[in-house]
């Protein structure tokens, strides 16, 4: 311990020796430069801003995104009614998955059942939506057969209690086992635009339920609109107006650069998983800050920075 104490005392007095032999002017200056320095970078904290940020999860899409045509069931695509890269109209029949029905006959009769709840859906014309002959409607032949037997009921007992409501049940059934149907077996654009196959389809062709066939990507200008999932915490700092940076995945920040967005909307409340929505919009586009257009022909992820408040770097040190 005392050979510490010693080297120690030594050293102590080595630094002192040095401290005197610097001339005290020159001492003077360099405390003088340090102080300058010092003052300078607080001087520079003031102009310097570091801004407050929430980091969320982001979402981009377009006001008229495309539509995503899925198969339904699983099986052979029997009918092929268009070709790739082909413009449609909201409606026009793609394809049919195999079932046990006839396509033609189950689609005559949507179309009947279609036009009987244009002209009112009245019960004394019900004989306008049965087909002739013995239809083979697949599933929805059960609430087909349903149907006849009541229509044929009610010609019998017009009036009788409580018949018009057992016929009206009975098309209401019809409607159903019809639109399920459509939903398993029937590939229908639900919009006008351009059919573009994810694959080369080809009739008789097997496919799985769930599978997509095709994208209909509209023909009008899309907007791109970009939507933000907000945790509750740090939620009350982010108000309408407020300035977004949203990086994208798939597209690096070093080369594409980043969106700018801005808060449009809050919901006022959130959703089953605590987090509150905000809509963002984007008076830039797709142009990101390196000048570079995005092309947004899909849903797209990333993340976003959304600026709460801007602070020099002064006011943040001392926590103003």
């Amino acid at each position: 311990m005392e050979e510490e104490h010693k080297e120690i005392e030594l050293r102590s007095e080595e630094v002192q020796e040095v401290m005197n032999a610097i001339p005290p002017a020159l001492l003077r200056y360099g405390i003088g430069v340090l102080l300058g320095v010092i003052c300078l970078l607080f001087l520079g904290s003031m102009f310097f801003s570091i801004p407050d940020t929430v980091e969320t999860s982001f979402t981009l899409t377009s006001d008229n995104p495309p539509a995503y045509i899925q198969a339904g069931s699983s099986g052979r695509l029997i009918h092929l009614e268009v070709s790739n890269n082909q413009s449609v109209e909201a409606g026009t029949i793609l394809g049919v998955l195999e079932n046990v029905g006839e396509t033609q006959d189950v689609l005559m009769l949507r179309e009947r059942l279609r036009k009987w709840r244009k002209n009112g859906a009245r019960i004394e014309d019900f004989d306008e939506v049965l087909l002739h002959g013995m239809p083979r409607l697949g599933d929805v032949q059960d609430a087909y057969s349903a149907c006849q037997l009541a229509w044929s009921r009610f010609l019998q007992s017009p009036n009788e209690l409580g018949m018009s409501a057992t016929m009206l049940g009975a098309a209401s059934s019809l409607q159903t086992a019809m639109s399920k149907w459509e939903s398993t077996y029937l590939l229908e654009s639900p919009a006008k635009g351009q059919v573009n196959f994810m694959q080369l389809w080809k009739p008789l062709q097997q496919v799985s339920a769930g599978e997509t066939l095709f994208v209909i990507v509209p023909e009008e200008k899309n907007i791109p609109v970009g939507k933000a999932l907000l945790p509750a915490d740090g939620a009350g700092k982010v108000m309408a107006g407020q300035r977004v940076n949203i990086r994208l995945a798939g597209f690096p920040e070093q080369e594409f650069g980043y969106l700018e967005g801005k808060v449009s909307s809050i919901s006022p409340v959130p959703d089953a998983d605590g987090m509150y929505v905000v809509g963002v919009s984007m008076p830039r586009g797709v142009v990101t800050s390196h000048g570079k257009t995005l092309s947004v022909q899909k849903v797209m992820t990333g993340s976003a920075e959304i600026v709460t408040r801007e602070r020099s770097l002064f006011r943040k040190l001392l926590n103003l």
